[in-house]
Protein backbone atom coordinates (compact mmCIF):
# COMPACT_ATOMS: atom_id res chain seq x y z
CA UNK A 1 0.00 0.00 0.00
CA UNK A 2 1.40 3.42 -1.05
CA UNK A 3 0.95 6.09 1.52
CA UNK A 4 -0.07 9.91 0.67
CA UNK A 5 0.84 12.84 2.89
CA UNK A 6 -1.02 15.64 2.19
CA UNK A 7 0.73 19.05 3.04
CA UNK A 8 -0.07 22.89 2.53
CA UNK A 9 1.52 22.42 -1.30
CA UNK A 10 0.45 25.03 -3.55
CA UNK A 11 -1.86 23.25 -5.73
CA UNK A 12 -3.64 24.30 -8.40
CA UNK A 13 -7.35 23.88 -8.01
CA UNK A 14 -8.49 20.75 -10.31
CA UNK A 15 -10.73 21.62 -13.10
CA UNK A 16 -13.28 18.15 -12.58
CA UNK A 17 -14.17 16.01 -9.80
CA UNK A 18 -11.64 12.97 -8.44
CA UNK A 19 -13.25 10.55 -10.17
CA UNK A 20 -11.92 11.76 -13.52
CA UNK A 21 -7.96 11.78 -12.65
CA UNK A 22 -5.76 8.59 -12.38
CA UNK A 23 -2.17 9.21 -10.15
CA UNK A 24 1.04 7.52 -11.90
CA UNK A 25 3.83 7.02 -9.33
CA UNK A 26 6.64 5.01 -8.31
CA UNK A 27 7.81 3.65 -5.04
CA UNK A 28 10.48 2.47 -2.40
CA UNK A 29 8.37 0.65 0.16
CA UNK A 30 10.24 0.98 3.22
CA UNK A 31 9.32 -2.75 4.40
CA UNK A 32 10.39 -4.09 0.38
CA UNK A 33 13.14 -1.49 -0.70
CA UNK A 34 15.32 -0.94 2.17
CA UNK A 35 17.21 -2.87 5.18
CA UNK A 36 18.97 -1.74 8.01
CA UNK A 37 22.37 0.09 7.75
CA UNK A 38 25.11 0.96 10.06
CA UNK A 39 26.54 4.56 10.02
CA UNK A 40 29.18 4.08 7.93
CA UNK A 41 27.06 2.23 5.26
CA UNK A 42 25.22 5.42 5.11
CA UNK A 43 28.17 8.07 5.78
CA UNK A 44 26.43 9.79 8.89
CA UNK A 45 28.46 13.05 9.07
CA UNK A 46 28.09 12.56 13.04
CA UNK A 47 30.18 8.67 12.44
CA UNK A 48 32.48 10.81 10.11
CA UNK A 49 33.37 14.04 11.97
CA UNK A 50 32.23 13.24 15.49
CA UNK A 51 29.67 14.90 17.45
CA UNK A 52 28.85 17.08 20.68
CA UNK A 53 25.79 17.19 22.78
CA UNK A 54 25.10 19.80 25.13
CA UNK A 55 23.26 18.30 27.57
CA UNK A 56 22.65 20.02 31.52
CA UNK A 57 22.26 17.61 33.49
CA UNK A 58 23.30 14.18 32.01
CA UNK A 59 20.38 11.83 33.10
CA UNK A 60 22.23 8.67 35.34
CA UNK A 61 20.28 6.35 32.59
CA UNK A 62 22.08 8.36 29.55
CA UNK A 63 25.21 8.68 31.55
CA UNK A 64 25.16 4.42 31.58
CA UNK A 65 23.73 4.29 27.94
CA UNK A 66 27.33 5.75 26.98
CA UNK A 67 29.43 3.79 28.93
CA UNK A 68 27.62 0.49 28.10
CA UNK A 69 28.64 1.23 24.74
CA UNK A 70 31.85 1.75 25.08
CA UNK A 71 31.46 5.59 23.27
CA UNK A 72 34.88 7.38 22.99
CA UNK A 73 34.23 11.05 24.20
CA UNK A 74 35.50 13.88 25.80
CA UNK A 75 33.56 16.11 28.74
CA UNK A 76 34.02 19.64 28.44
CA UNK A 77 33.00 21.91 31.38
CA UNK A 78 31.49 25.05 29.72
CA UNK A 79 30.05 26.80 32.64
CA UNK A 80 28.80 25.64 36.13
CA UNK A 81 25.44 24.68 34.56
CA UNK A 82 26.79 23.58 31.12
CA UNK A 83 28.44 20.51 30.13
CA UNK A 84 29.44 19.57 26.06
CA UNK A 85 29.68 15.89 25.26
CA UNK A 86 32.42 15.29 22.52
CA UNK A 87 32.02 11.92 20.51
CA UNK A 88 34.88 10.98 18.88
CA UNK A 89 34.33 10.21 14.93
CA UNK A 90 34.59 6.39 13.98
CA UNK A 91 31.82 5.39 16.57
CA UNK A 92 27.65 4.73 15.99
CA UNK A 93 25.81 7.82 16.57
CA UNK A 94 22.80 7.86 18.88
CA UNK A 95 20.50 7.43 15.83
CA UNK A 96 22.64 4.24 14.38
CA UNK A 97 19.28 2.34 14.62
CA UNK A 98 17.20 3.97 12.46
CA UNK A 99 19.81 3.83 9.36
CA UNK A 100 18.77 2.47 6.05
CA UNK A 101 19.68 1.71 2.89
CA UNK A 102 18.35 0.84 -0.23
CA UNK A 103 18.38 -3.02 -1.55
CA UNK A 104 18.73 -2.35 -5.47
CA UNK A 105 15.21 -3.43 -6.21
CA UNK A 106 13.49 -1.75 -8.79
CA UNK A 107 10.62 0.94 -7.95
CA UNK A 108 7.24 -0.16 -7.88
CA UNK A 109 5.03 1.42 -10.49
CA UNK A 110 1.72 2.08 -10.37
CA UNK A 111 -1.26 3.57 -11.64
CA UNK A 112 -4.54 4.44 -9.11
CA UNK A 113 -7.85 5.94 -9.67
CA UNK A 114 -7.92 9.90 -8.32
CA UNK A 115 -5.02 12.75 -7.56
CA UNK A 116 -4.01 14.13 -4.39
CA UNK A 117 -7.32 14.73 -2.77
CA UNK A 118 -7.59 11.00 -2.21
CA UNK A 119 -9.08 7.74 -4.51
CA UNK A 120 -12.19 7.51 -4.99
CA UNK A 121 -12.65 3.60 -5.17
CA UNK A 122 -10.83 3.06 -2.24
CA UNK A 123 -8.72 0.33 -3.83
CA UNK A 124 -5.65 -0.73 -4.32
CA UNK A 125 -3.49 0.87 -6.98
CA UNK A 126 -2.46 -0.96 -10.08
CA UNK A 127 1.03 -2.04 -10.14
CA UNK A 128 2.64 -1.97 -13.62
CA UNK A 129 5.89 -3.15 -15.23
CA UNK A 130 7.68 -0.29 -16.04
CA UNK A 131 7.52 -0.03 -19.43
CA UNK A 132 3.97 -0.54 -19.17
CA UNK A 133 3.65 2.11 -16.91
CA UNK A 134 5.60 4.39 -19.19
CA UNK A 135 3.12 3.42 -22.24
CA UNK A 136 -0.01 3.77 -20.15
CA UNK A 137 0.69 7.07 -18.47
CA UNK A 138 2.09 8.75 -22.51
CA UNK A 139 -1.41 7.26 -23.87
CA UNK A 140 -3.04 9.03 -21.15
CA UNK A 141 -1.09 12.62 -21.92
CA UNK A 142 -2.07 11.87 -25.50
CA UNK A 143 -5.47 11.44 -25.24
CA UNK A 144 -5.52 14.41 -22.64
CA UNK A 145 -3.71 16.79 -25.70
CA UNK A 146 -6.39 15.84 -28.40
CA UNK A 147 -9.05 16.56 -25.61
CA UNK A 148 -7.06 20.09 -25.24
CA UNK A 149 -6.27 20.37 -28.83
CA UNK A 150 -10.34 20.11 -29.30
CA UNK A 151 -11.00 22.67 -26.57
Amino acid sequence: MVHHVNSTLNRRAPVGDVQQYQTYGAARPLTTHWVPATCEDVDCEPFLRGWSINVTPLSEQDLATIKQHGYRYTVLSVSAEETLWIFDAGQPCFRASTHRREVGRPAVFYKRPGDWRGDPTGGRPNVLRPEDWVDDMATQLDRLRTEIEKG
